[in-house]
């Protein structure tokens, strides 16, 4: 018991949680927190919010395409051809499946 007074004394341990706060000693680098490692963890609403921030920009991306590519176009025939070759550029660039990744 008197060995660990004297570490609280020393600042070796920490006198609430009895955890080690010198660096030296500490299996984790500091005032042994945090107590378990860290992961990286990414909740489900995060991913949702990150795929649909992806998704509208491919979305935007594929606007501003077809907009561009409406413009040397002359009659609605070659305004829906237009629009089908954005649409598989996009595909080829992001993949078939682009409107449903990461959804859960």
């Amino acid at each position: 018991m008197e060995e660990i007074e004297e570490m609280i004394l020393n600042g070796i341990l920490d006198e609430e949680t009895g955890e080690y706060i010198d660096e030296d000693i500490s299996l984790n680098g500091g005032c042994g927190y945090p107590r378990k490692s860290k992961k990286n963890n990414i909740s489900p609403t995060d991913k949702y919010l990150e795929a649909t921030t992806q998704i509208r920009k491919i979305r935007k991306e594929l606007a501003l395409l077809i907009k561009k590519k409406h413009k040397k176009c002359l009659t609605i025939k070659e305004k829906n051809k237009a629009t089908g070759d954005a649409r598989a550029e996009i595909n080829k660039k992001y993949g078939k499946g682009w409107r449903k990744m990461h959804i859960i």
